[in-house]
């Protein structure tokens, strides 16, 4: 039996209501994003298999309201409203795949072309913007597809080669951008790492759950209408950022 015009309108609010009273982003800066021509000098701060793997949701739009970054809320033992629009609406860029999150200290982030360091604005306690370098713990989040793999790819021969990730820095900078991007991920001569960024470092619980609050997960609606049974078209490619990718 088809579902009604109506039933359909009541199924799409009920889902737009529930991410109205979803949990909002932090506004403190949680991951760092490369544009092309930048590169940012890191410290990993734990090994590959330490590093957070969650399932997310991933789904690119111009329009910052259909734009999705989400992890899913089935991390949290909870239905998931992404993965029952993608089950039901058959979209395909709401399919949740594994990401991997990995925590790192920045040093500076550098534009290569002027050697002038990147900047971000926030504002402060009496809501004045100012203008401060991109530096300090951000989380590397890194899918397991793409350009981004490159990066991850870097890492993962390092330890096979050489030893933890965590013993030196990396350079990681982006050449190019579309399809024709690139990442150049180095490693530096090994040396321990300051005193200072270890102690201060949070324990990855703590950047587990900053990544919560970042990309909170959308959980389902128990006033969702079903849309089982009803066909839908779907999109064959996942489209993503071309230009930047995330990193904390």
């Amino acid at each position: 039996m088809a579902v009604s015009n109506k039933a359909l309108i009541s199924q799409a609010t009920a889902r737009e209501n529930q991410r109205a009273k979803a949990p909002k982003k932090s506004g403190k800066p949680v991951f760092l994003f490369f544009k092309p021509g930048q590169k940012a000098l890191v410290r990993p701060m734990f090994s590959i298999d330490d590093a957070i793997t969650l399932n997310y949701h991933n789904k690119w739009s111009d329009n910052p309201d259909y734009k999705v970054q989400a992890v899913c809320a089935t991390e949290r033992g909870e239905p998931c409203q992404h993965c029952s629009d993608f089950k039901e609406l058959g979209d395909k860029q709401l399919k949740a795949s594994a990401t991997i999150f990995l925590p790192v200290y920045v040093y500076s982030v550098i534009d290569v072309e002027t050697g002038k360091k990147v900047t971000y604005t926030e504002k402060d306690e009496h809501d004045n913007k100012i203008e401060k370098p991109v530096s300090g713990f951000r989380v590397l989040e890194l899918p397991l597809f793409g350009k981004p793999l490159m990066i991850l790819q870097t890492f993962m021969a390092h330890e096979r080669d050489e030893d933890l990730i965590v013993t030196c820095d990396f350079s990681i900078e982006q050449q190019g951008g579309g399809q024709g991007k690139n990442f150049i991920t180095s490693p530096k001569v090994p040396k321990p790492v300051d005193e200072r960024i270890a102690k201060a470092c949070p324990g990855i619980d703590r950047f587990h759950q900053v990544i919560l609050e970042a990309r909170p997960p959308l959980v389902t609606s128990d006033n969702a209408v079903s849309l089982e049974g009803i066909e839908q078209s779907a999109s064959d490619t996942i489209p993503v950022d071309e230009d930047e990718i995330a990193v904390f």
